[in-house]
């Protein structure tokens, strides 16, 4: 049982951001690839969305990155 704990956390720590807690772009290849392929068996419509925070590198660069980090944590808080 403490193995499979283990386990989770690992994965966790591999496909979590440390940052927002959200999965991250090796997740994303994963889960995208096997979506693409389910919906292809099941012949149905895949769609993604994506999203930019605007101005960021403004962000960034006048708040320094801190500020930054924060503002990345409220959008993925929302």
């Amino acid at each position: 049982m403490e193995k499979v704990e283990e386990q989770k956390s690992l994965e966790g720590v591999v496909l979590l951001d440390e940052l927002t807690g959200l999965y991250n772009r090796r997740y994303l290849k994963e889960r995208l690839a096997e979506e693409i392929e389910k919906a292809g068996h099941q012949n149905r419509s895949f769609s993604l969305i994506m999203m930019d925070i605007d101005y960021f590198k403004e962000i960034n660069d006048t708040y320094g990155h801190l500020s930054g980090d924060r503002a990345i944590e409220e959008v993925a808080r929302i």
